[in-house]
């Protein structure tokens, strides 16, 4: 009977240890949904209001458009986002549940792609003339309808994995399946304070960034960078790691844009003859160009691509390593 006891006494306190500690990981997991709700609702509310605030200046101003052209096309933009969001809840009505996770997974990351190709595209050399303004203009309208449009449809998506989370940490009301269900007060709460704190702030980024690096497009596509990297690092919280290839293609692009943007004065930088000029130029490459393949080329998605990158950028600084006088 002693030995029985024991026993049960052993069994109860796992048992109660077992309660606990599942108690502890539902109201971490509770936080959690709670942060992204807001933070990721925050991050895009605050793209698009920072591009308003800065698109009405910059047509009004930079482009000398006026206000009333200017307002124009901020009505063209608003009605091109709602044309975008009818036909994608529509096309997204025809699948099954069972297919709404994946999707929205893929959708959300290509839609970050397509949003980030766009902030660079918006970027123009201030010193353009002729033919070449002209195409920078055209470029900057019609890269912020795509960049605009593609920052809309992305809380779609983000919204339908939210609520997905939030049934996992049960914090929706009426759950039967995936996509269904309703977001319990405290997320939706948590979602408003989102959105209302990126009504506060984006506006006072936005004109800030103007005071810093004057009223034109590339002041405005550096806030908009800075903003989707907030963005990018609270989707993959939400559905995880990227896919390789996707990795490396974004941290080529931004190598680039260093790049260009230390190299050229047309778009304020200090120019190649300047010795600082190499100093970021050579940070981007050897953490963006370098080390993001290097470190990806072992994983199991990297494509061949990747790979012969690699090894050809690891060839070529071996060579030059080799060269080098001991």
């Amino acid at each position: 009977p002693m030995r029985g006891a024991a026993f049960d006494h052993q069994d109860s306190s796992s048992s109660s240890s077992s309660s606990s500690s599942s108690s502890r990981r539902l109201r971490d997991e509770r936080r959690w949904v709670y942060f992204l709700a807001c933070f990721g609702n925050f991050t895009r509310i605050f793209q698009r209001l920072a591009w308003e605030v800065g698109a009405i200046l910059l047509l009004a101003e930079y482009f000398h458009w006026g206000a009333v052209g200017a307002g124009y096309a901020l009505s063209f933009y608003g009605f091109s986002q709602s044309v975008a969001q009818y036909a994608y809840a529509s096309q997204k009505s025809h699948a099954s549940k069972a297919d709404v996770i994946r999707q929205d997974v893929r959708d959300l990351r290509w839609l970050e792609l397509v949003e980030f190709l766009a902030i660079l595209a918006t970027c123009s050399k201030s010193d353009a003339r002729g033919a070449w303004r002209v195409a920078f203009n055209v470029l900057f309208v019609l890269a912020s309808v795509v960049f605009y449009v593609a920052s809309c449809l992305t809380s779609a998506p983000l919204n339908d994995l939210l609520l997905v989370r939030a049934a996992r940490a049960k914090l929706t009301e009426g759950v039967d399946g995936v996509g269904s269900g309703n977001a319990s007060p405290a997320t939706l709460l948590a979602i408003q304070y989102g959105i209302f704190f990126a009504f506060f702030a984006a506006p006072i980024a936005a004109r800030g960034a103007f005071v810093l690096g004057g009223v034109n497009t590339n002041s405005m596509a550096g806030l908009l960078v800075f903003g989707w990297s907030l963005q990018t690092l609270a989707n993959s919280s939400l559905v995880g790691r990227v896919e390789t290839g996707a990795v490396v293609f974004v941290a080529s692009m931004l190598t680039l844009a260093v790049t260009w943007f230390m190299f050229d004065h047309g778009v304020g930088g200090t120019g190649i003859a300047n010795v600082f000029s190499w100093h970021p130029v050579a940070m981007a490459m050897a953490f963006y160009l370098l080390m993001t393949p290097g470190q990806y080329v072992y994983r199991q998605d990297a494509t061949p691509l990747v790979k012969l990158v690699d090894w050809i950028l690891l060839t070529f600084f071996s060579s030059l390593r080799r060269r080098r006088p001991a």
